[in-house]
């Protein structure tokens, strides 16, 4: 599967929220955003979820990934990848502050967030174990 066989999937996916401007076509879904240049044709994928104000362009292995499992396989399995990298944050946040400060809610506000994210894992992955991809 090529970029322009994963922007068709994109464009009828009914969960990707369209973001489409005068210059380029675009679609988001789990925080992955796809877009098209209205101009060019050129495709990119982008992590919404890493790179602060910009976002970040996949790596070549991301690439790869969304080639070979689709719109929704991808956006699924960097979704999981993001909470994972997400946990871990979190976890040396939780550390660090049990070993510092111990403000109870801080530790509590982080532990929150933890339980979000790895809630946020399991639907995705149990949505790929269902084959909803």
């Amino acid at each position: 599967m090529n970029l322009e066989h994963v922007w068709v999937s994109a464009n009828k996916d009914r969960n990707s929220l369209n973001l489409d401007t005068t210059n380029n076509q675009s679609r988001i879904n789990f925080g992955i955003k796809i877009t098209k240049d209205n101009h060019s044709g050129q495709i990119k994928i982008f992590n919404t979820s890493i790179g602060g104000d910009y976002y970040t362009e996949l790596s070549i292995s991301e690439y790869v990934s969304f080639s070979t499992l689709g719109w929704r396989g991808g956006c699924y399995e960097l979704t999981l990848a993001n909470c994972k990298r997400k946990l871990s944050m979190i976890e040396n946040k939780i550390k660090s502050e049990i070993n510092g400060n111990q403000n109870k809610r801080k530790i509590d506000a982080l532990k929150e967030s933890r339980a979000r994210v790895i809630n946020r894992y399991r639907v995705v992955s149990q949505r790929t174990q269902n084959g909803n991809s």
